[in-house]
């Protein structure tokens, strides 16, 4: 069973409608046209969904937990299909490094997002002689 549309939601906000790898913004484009807004994102599984999958023999999250958050990331569908098809013969898409990607970016997106109001500053200029010289 996928899964369901409810946690791929929670993917995309997590991960800020950005690719995890390349950091593509995946709603740009659409936005502006004015159009329906459609998913150029995929959201993706780290351990692959079944054995046979890309990653599916896991050492790091059991078969039954593979449809949850924890497991799923936001890729554009360059990244997805590179670290889907690309598994056997390019050691970079392992499940640590897409595990690591995946935290390091989700943790950035919630602080990114977390600021409030801009809060107000104030310019302050000084000016003296340093040695002989105005500074």
């Amino acid at each position: 069973m996928p899964a369901d549309a409810r946690t791929k939601r929670v993917a995309w906000v997590r991960c800020g409608g950005r690719c995890v790898i390349c950091n593509e913004y995946l709603l740009d484009d659409h936005l502006e046209a004015g159009d329906a807004v459609r998913s150029i994102g995929e959201v993706a599984h780290v351990a692959g969904e079944s054995r046979k999958g890309p990653r599916g023999i896991s050492k790091l999250i059991s078969l039954r937990r593979r449809n949850e958050i924890g497991n799923l990331i936001l890729l554009c569908p360059d990244h997805h299909r590179s670290a889907d098809k690309r598994r056997l013969t390019d050691p970079l898409y392992t499940e640590e490094y897409l595990f690591g990607l995946k935290a390091t970016h989700e943790a950035f997106m919630k602080f990114a997002t977390g600021f409030r109001d801009a809060k107000r500053t104030t310019v302050v200029r000084a000016f003296a002689d340093i040695r002989g010289t105005p500074g």
